[in-house]
C-alpha cells in the first residue's frame, strides 16, 4: 500500500503526524495555544499523557510557533529511536507494524476521542 511504512523501515525520519484537518482540535485538547507554543510543546504534552519519560526536545530548535508554521498536510512531531522503542513497548508493537497507523494515528485518535485533564495532563478514564 502506498504511503504506509513499517516501523523497521522508518530510518531517521520518524514523525508523529497530526493532520492539519484535526490539528486545531488536537492542540486545543492538549491545552496548546498555537500562537505562543511550539511543536516540542506538543511532544512534551503527548509524552505526559502517556506517562513516558521526558522527551528529547533537542531534535529541532523552535523557530516558529505552531501558528506561524504552514505545513503541507500535517504537523510532524519528531521522535528518536529511544522514544520509538518506548512507544512500541507502550502499544505492544513490533517492528513489522505500520508506523503511522500503530503509533501516530493511534495517538491522535486517542487524543480526539478522550477527555483530558489539562492540569494533570492525563487521560480521564471513562465511567462505565
Amino acid at each position: 500500500m502506498a504511503g504506509k511504512r513499517r516501523i523497521c523501515d522508518m530510518g531517521e525520519n520518524k514523525n508523529i503526524n497530526i493532520l492539519i484537518a484535526v490539528s486545531e482540535e488536537v492542540f486545543q485538547k492538549l491545552g496548546i495555544d498555537t500562537h505562543n507554543r511550539y511543536l516540542m510543546d506538543v511532544k512534551r504534552a503527548i509524552f505526559r499523557l502517556y506517562d513516558l519519560d521526558d522527551p528529547d526536545l533537542s531534535i529541532t530548535s523552535p523557530k516558529k510557533t505552531l501558528a506561524e508554521q504552514h505545513p503541507n498536510n500535517a504537523y510532524g512531531v519528531p521522535i528518536n529511536d529511544y522514544e520509538m522503542c518506548k512507544l512500541m513497548e507502550l502499544f505492544d508493537l513490533d517492528e513489522n507494524d505500520y508506523f503511522q497507523e500503530s503509533i501516530g494515528g493511534r495517538i491522535v485518535r486517542e487524543i480526539l476521542n478522550s477527555s483530558i485533564d489539562k492540569l494533570e495532563m492525563k487521560f480521564i478514564k471513562k465511567q462505565c
